[in-house]
């Protein structure tokens, strides 16, 4: 197997179908761009939903490095947490809400394996935060951190799919404050409440983040190259 044209395929997929949805982008128009036969294609991907499922599994493999560097923000449990609910809103990877509304219409059995596999990478991460957090002696020590970790994973989840609707899509970043703010209020404990507190409203003050302003094509082109390249996403998890 040519690793390169390998490469070539899943980058050229995975640009056109961020940045005009699944249903309407074919294999021919893959195929045309790379100027390859279909049967070129074939040899490489059984068919269009291969290329989804093994584009899918690419970003997955991107976006774990930074999930994984939040943990080595520097500061304590409560300072990362609040770092998070910054990056979120910068995240250019929101933006590109037709692929996954295609992705989870058109293709729900692929859609069900990625939303696992971030089920599976969210509670590990936050359950290394619970742990952190009650080491540090600012979570409550009665905590039973694996169950806290699925309740915390549940919460966002429904959170994030209550805000994709069309009329509170404009305010993902109030509520994602909205529910950090009730989060740390049920896992703090009397230390940790008046160190939040403290550095809440310093947050507020110094680090407003405005929600990103739509891309144009170039910095969509150069995302996604990143995305999809070797070096590191111009996102956060």
């Amino acid at each position: 197997m040519d690793q390169a044209l390998y490469k070539n395929i899943l980058k050229t997929g995975a640009k056109r179908f961020l940045k005009y949805g699944l249903r309407s982008v074919s294999i021919d128009d893959i195929c045309a761009e790379l100027r390859i036969s279909k049967k070129t294609f074939y040899t490489y991907f059984s068919q269009k939903e291969a290329l989804v499922e093994a584009v899918l599994q690419d970003m997955d493999q991107k976006k774990r490095k930074p999930s994984q560097e939040m943990c080595e923000i520097e500061g304590n449990v409560i300072d990362k947490v609040l770092r998070f609910s910054s990056s979120h809103v910068k995240n250019k990877h929101n933006q590109f809400v037709n692929f996954f509304f295609d992705l989870a219409k058109y293709y729900p059995e692929i859609h069900k394996n990625a939303l696992l596999r971030k089920h599976q990478d969210m509670h590990e991460n936050i359950l290394n935060l619970l742990k952190e957090g009650v080491s540090e002696g600012l979570f409550r020590e009665d905590l039973d951190v694996t169950m806290m970790a699925d309740f915390v994973v549940t919460q966002f989840n429904m959170a994030m799919n209550l805000m994709q609707k069309e009329a509170l899509v404009d305010r993902k970043q109030q509520g994602i404050e909205f529910l950090i703010d009730t989060l740390l209020r049920a896992l703090c404990n009397e230390r940790g409440m008046t160190y939040y507190l403290e550095k809440k409203t310093n947050h507020h003050q110094s680090d407003k983040v405005e929600p990103s302003p739509p891309l144009d094509d170039t910095v969509i082109d150069l995302y996604i190259d990143q995305l999809m390249g070797s070096g590191d996403p111009l996102f956060y998890p």
